[in-house]
């Protein structure tokens, strides 16, 4: 299935920080974390037979952007920041990026909030959680001068794929393959169901917090 439009396939979470991020230390932050992750380096290319991902570096795929808000009043500020954010999931582009955007809001006497805008493609609320963790992690030891242990990464994206391709060619009996290939052209019977239309026609947004320190 090719989607209508791609770009709008976000996951779109706002943080309040319990303590205020400085930018340029936040900015470093996320580089780290970001170049620490192979699948967060993905591009994606797309043509007459569809869609193409292939590995490559972060330039061009991460955004960041401070924002302040000393000149909006404490009532405003929540309409500014949404205004913000449906311009960033609207930047967001397949092809030429970025498929990560990150704005951190200096909202004055108020705690600072952050907003995450990431592609589906690139991660889910899973993975973003433990984005989330690892960029607190190193954003608290860079202001500290510290230097941080962060725990090891999971098997690349591009090994893992390489491991089961070769899996795959030492099948020696092609039992597997020829189960597989028998289940595709059975005939496959319906669940049974309460009603024939659907309750909801468009995706339904559904609010997700964290808390930063």
């Amino acid at each position: 299935m090719q989607p209508s439009a791609p770009r709008h396939a976000t996951h779109t979470l706002l943080l309040e920080l319990d303590q205020p991020w400085e930018p340029g230390v936040a900015e470093d932050a996320w580089h780290t974390v970001l170049k620490r992750h192979d699948s967060f380096q993905h591009h994606f290319a797309h043509s007459a037979a569809g869609w193409e991902q292939r590995a490559g570096a972060l330039a061009g795929l991460f955004s960041f952007s401070y924002v302040e808000l000393f000149y909006a009043s404490d009532s405003n500020h929540m309409a500014v920041i949404e205004a913000n954010a449906a311009e960033t999931q609207a930047a967001l582009d397949l092809v030429t990026g970025p498929l990560i955007s990150v704005v951190l809001f200096n909202r004055g006497r108020a705690k600072d909030v952050l907003l995450l805008v990431v592609h589906q493609l690139v991660a889910d609320l899973v993975s973003a959680a433990i984005l989330l963790d690892e960029v607190q992690l190193v954003h608290n030891a860079l202001v500290r001068g510290a230097t941080v242990a962060l725990p090891p990464t999971s098997t690349p994206l591009q090994a893992l794929t390489a491991q089961l391709h070769d899996a795959a060619r030492r099948s020696a009996d092609g039992a597997s393959a020829a189960y597989w290939q028998q289940l595709a052209v059975e005939t496959v019977v319906a669940l049974p169901r309460d009603r024939d239309t659907a309750l909801h026609s468009t995706p339904r947004p559904r609010p997700v917090a964290w808390s930063l320190s």
